[in-house]
């Protein structure tokens, strides 16, 4: 995982051990540390997967995940902490869990999304 001015890219490697060529879409979730916070998914790419491949995918993740809106000052706030990110086929099917970075690149360094 490395920080990107979006968001995190998530790369992970799919293989096919199918009979037949496969589409495989790869979805990110972003689950906050926060128990209050509800798991958001953050990004997703579709793949076509030769039979017995493996190939690398690449996620890019909405940096807007990263955040809610806060009621007491109107406008979008960082969400605290890490939290984990989910790699899934869909969320009933996280194959990897990995840590979330605390703070993303593009909420820190925009200027319209308050800490």
């Amino acid at each position: 995982m490395t920080g990107s001015t979006l968001g995190p890219l998530v790369t992970v490697s799919v293989r096919n051990t199918a009979a037949r060529p496969s589409r495989e879409v790869v979805q990110v979730y972003f689950a906050p540390t926060d128990v209050e916070q509800p798991i958001r998914l953050v990004g997703w790419a579709a793949a076509e997967v030769s039979t017995g491949e493996a190939i690398d995918v690449t996620v890019q993740c909405d940096a807007r995940m990263w955040r809610r809106w806060d009621i007491r000052s109107g406008c979008w706030v960082e969400i605290d902490g890490g939290g984990e990110l989910l790699i899934a086929r869909g969320l009933g099917d996280v194959r990897l869990r990995l840590p979330a970075p605390a703070t993303v690149p593009a909420l820190t360094t925009a200027g319209t999304v308050s800490r």
